[in-house]
Order: C-alpha cells, then sequence, then structure tokens
C-alpha cells in the first residue's frame, strides 16, 4: 500500500493561496532565521495543498514558490517531491517551480541537483508532468520483481526504489544487495570512494530498517539513496544520505504499547522493557510521554513481537546505531514519527554490554530516563515514520 493521502491526513486546510484566471500561486513560508527550508515549511506546503485538493484541477497552473536558502536535508527534498506527486495525481497539470532565494551552493543544494524535482524542471520552471510520473511508475519492487536486472531508479548519483509490503521476506536482504551493487558504484581515479567496511555498514543499516518497516506496518517502504562530493580545500569527504519513509496509520512505537498491553513481546526482553516502562512512567509529562518512551524502546536489543523476525531484527536496530559510528562524522541522523522527532546523538547511543542503549549520558536504559534534548515535538503529525540518516564521509585523503 502506497497511499499518500496519510501525507494530509491530520494537518489543516489552509485557503491562503492567491488565486487569478487559471493561475494559482503557493507560497511556502520560510520559518527560519537562517533559511534554511525544514518541517514547518513542509506543514505549511502540506496544508496549502490540502485546500488545492479542494479546487478543479482542469486548465489550472500551479505556481509553487519555496522560500528559503537550503533544504535542511534530502527528508525535506523528499516530501516536497511526494506533495508535488500528489497534485500531479488529483489532476494538476501544470507545475512550475521558484525558488527565489536559494543558494545554490549550499551543502544541500547537491541533494536537490539529485532529485527527481531538478531532473524534471525545465529552463522556464516547468515540471514535466509524464517524466516525473515515469520515474515513480519504474520505482516499484515487487515479490516478482528480478533483482538481477535494474531495477528502481538506479544511476551512479540515486537509487530510489518503492518497497511493496507484500509478505515477500527476502525484500530486505535483495533491496540490501541493489545498495552494495550501488555502492560499489562509486569510483574516482580507479579507486572506490567508499571502504569495504563503510559499504557493508550501510547495507547492514539498510537491511535492518527495511526488515523492521516492512513486518511491523501494512505499507510500502520508500527507499531513497545520494552520494554527494563534499570535498573541501584539505580532504576528500563525501555525503552519504539515505532515506526510508512509510505512511499509514501506525506510528513508531506502536508494537511496543500492543506488546506490554497483551503480553506479545517475545523472549526476555519482555522484562527489560516492562522494568524500564515501571521506572520511567514516573518522569512523564509535556517533555517526556508514553510516546517518547515506546520509541526509545524500539531500538533495544532483542525487541520484537514476532516470532518468526527475519534478519535478526529483533535487535532492535541495534546494529544500525552500531554503524553509524564506523568511520562517520555525524550531520544529521533523526527518525520522525507522529509527533515526535528524535536526534541520534553519537555520544549517547553507544549500547551497554547487554545491547541496551540509554540515549542517556548514563547510558542506562531501564532506570534512566532519555536526555530530553534529543526530542523534537513537531507540529505536523507524521503518519508513518521516516528515517534520514545524513552522514560525512572522510576518505582521509590529502588534497
Amino acid at each position: 500500500m502506497f497511499d499518500l493521502n496519510y501525507l494530509f491526513k491530520g494537518v489543516n486546510e489552509n485557503k491562503k493561496v492567491i488565486k487569478k484566471g487559471n493561475k494559482i500561486r503557493v507560497d511556502v513560508e520560510n520559518y527560519e532565521s537562517n533559511g534554511q527550508i525544514e518541517g514547518r515549511s513542509i506543514n505549511d506546503f502540506l496544508e496549502k495543498s490540502k485546500y488545492l485538493f479542494t479546487i478543479n484541477p482542469k486548465m489550472k497552473r500551479i505556481d509553487l514558490y519555496i522560500h528559503g536558502r537550503f533544504f535542511g536535508d534530502d527528508a525535506v527534498i523528499l516530501y516536497v517531491e511526494l506533495v508535488i506527486k500528489s497534485l500531479f495525481d488529483y489532476g494538476y497539470k501544470d507545475i512550475y517551480l521558484y525558488l527565489p532565494e536559494y543558494d545554490n551552493n549550499s551543502m544541500t543544494a547537491a541533494l536537490f541537483d539529485m532529485s527527481i524535482i531538478s531532473k524534471c524542471l525545465n529552463r522556464s520552471r516547468l515540471l514535466k508532468r509524464k517524466e516525473f510520473l515515469n520515474y515513480y511508475d519504474k520505482m516499484f519492487v515487487d515479490k516478482n520483481t528480478d533483482y538481477r536486472k535494474s531495477v528502481g531508479v538506479i544511476n551512479k548519483e540515486l537509487l530510489r526504489l518503492i518497497i511493496k509490503n507484500d509478505g515477500y521476506t527476502k525484500s530486505p536482504s535483495c533491496v540490501g544487495t541493489l545498495v552494495y551493487d550501488y555502492l560499489y558504484l562509486q569510483y574516482e581515479n580507479g579507486k572506490l570512494l567508499f571502504s569495504d567496511e563503510y559499504i557493508d555498514a550501510a547495507v547492514n543499516i539498510v537491511v535492518e530498517i527495511v526488515d523492521n518497516t516492512l513486518c511491523h506496518t501494512k505499507s510500502d517502504c520508500i527507499f531513497s539513496m545520494k552520494v554527494c562530493d563534499l570535498t573541501d580545500s584539505r580532504n576528500r569527504k563525501f555525503m552519504l544520505s539515505i532515506n526510508f519513509s512509510n505512511f499509514d496509520d501506525t506510528i513508531i512505537g506502536s508494537y511496543i504499547d500492543e506488546g506490554l498491553k497483551n503480553g506479545t513481546l517475545k523472549n526476555a526482553t519482555k522484562e527489560k522493557v516492562e522494568a524500564a516502562y515501571e521506572y520511567h512512567k514516573h518522569f512523564f509529562n509535556e517533555e517526556y510521554d508514553y510516546d517518547k518512551f515506546t520509541m526509545v524502546s524500539v531500538f533495544q536489543r532483542g525487541v520484537t513481537t514476532r516470532d518468526n523476525a527475519t534478519n535478526d531484527s529483533g535487535r532492535g536496530l541495534t546494529t544500525f546505531l552500531k554503524s553509524l559510528l564506523v568511520a562517520t562524522k555525524f550531520y544529521s541522523c533523526y527518525v520522525y514519527s507522529g509527533n515526535n522527532l528524535m536526534n541520534f546523538e553519537s555520544d549517547l547511543i553507544v549500547p551497554d554490554k547487554n545491547g541496551y542503549i540509554g540515549f542517556n549520558k548514563s547510558g542506562k536504559y531501564i532506570d534512566d530516563i532519555p536526555d530530553l534534548e534529543i526530542f523534537s515535538n513537531m507540529k505536523y503529525h507524521n503518519n508513518g515514520t521516516l528515517y534520514n540518516i545524513m552522514l560525512i564521509y572522510d576518505r582521509g585523503d590529502k588534497i
């Protein structure tokens, strides 16, 4: 199920658009002093687009102005893209995109240049609708896909897939193989951009998250990976950007909630989560609540409700968290579900000897609450779960 209606579920309709003849002008506002286009801008775009669905699209032209100097990360670009796809699917034929304050020299400019939006934008700023939708038609992979052939949107710049949630248990490993092949396309002067160890870590991240996403929701999973050259005057550096999104009524931690209430958490970790809950519940307030507790609990070793978990995914994404520490400098890594965004801070995600992660300076999960600074309360309720992983890889080569 790839249902983009969930994007707009829960947002209010905003009629503050300018209609003149057959033209509709939509201004996506910027809220950051540094000009960063981030979550509040996306919420503004979603609210105004929800109103556009009440208008007959026949013979209508949308002039879309996104204000801001730079996109915060690739997840923001992806959500802009998905809203545009929704408008095309609804019936709008002509969408013009303008970025009046955009800085082409920003660090994330390369991510936008690699986007499907950029690839389909002509010189007059018109988004080529047919070409845009054709990209999406190529993205779907399912149990009948021959992964030995070229699938999805894949080239040296971009790997993009929509993974059907059809119960095919080999999907995570098949996608992992594609990621492996994609990263081995990244050559420069006869040398791989990434070390073998780094590629293995990236593959483990992808397999772990895809497996958990498909097993704990009914939604399809949209997956994107990009590699950007960030070389400066001294060192060879590259950015690896990975995004996962799914859209449905299931937010991260829902199965923890069900497991606590119904006793369906598996193995000995059930006692650990229950013990942690008994301690943490005494600290619940507006800043730290039950949903944040279940979000933290998802990332604990062995946490699962499944009898037959594939790829040992019951580790609660411990492998993913460990892998972030391998040969990487953090730039932006977070998970966003419901109204909660949780950042992965490098000094707070080190597992203890038993594999549990406290997300705090003490390193304790059961008898200490996480550092509240890792959380952000978001205005936009994200129906489903988004992972954004932006990693800076320093190859160590001197210029």
